[in-house]
């Protein structure tokens, strides 16, 4: 079943906290939401499977090519085509982008939609909605 998220820059929703201890058959990540959030015991928290596949997403796509060191072909670049005109060309050039970008990661082996939607914030700011279409990757999972 794919699995379907949206991400519109500047509105990120919080991952959802994971259980500690499970182990996860999508992977486990430092659960990040805009800070790092850190538990009672004084460690990070983490997020796993789904969330994790959530937040490495959304990461990516938020984040523009170069600006990993490490990694520098890694981002799709969302937010510098927020402020490019809304056409055709444009949008074709983010869909390839998308499915490039997140087709690099071993948990998705596909990414057959992606929808782009140019939305309004409060206080008149525009901003774009990204929505892929996971097809998650089945040799990665237990």
């Amino acid at each position: 079943m794919p699995l379907e998220l949206s991400w519109t820059l500047g509105a990120l929703p919080a991952p959802a906290a994971a259980e500690q201890d499970q182990g996860g058959t999508l992977g486990r990540d430092i659960r990040f939401d805009g800070a790092f959030a850190v538990g009672a015991a004084g460690d990070y928290l983490t997020v796993d499977d789904e969330a994790a596949l959530d937040q490495w997403v959304r990461i990516c796509l938020g984040t523009n090519p170069g600006e990993y060191r490490h990694d520098p072909e890694f981002g799709v670049g969302v937010p510098s085509f927020v402020k490019r005109p809304d056409t055709a060309t444009n949008r074709a050039q983010l869909r390839q982008r998308v499915v490039a970008g997140l087709t690099r990661d071993d948990r998705i082996e596909d990414v057959p939609q992606v929808e782009i939607d140019r939305v309004q914030l409060a206080g008149g700011q525009s901003a774009l909605r990204v929505t892929p279409t996971i097809v998650r990757n089945r040799k990665e999972q237990r």
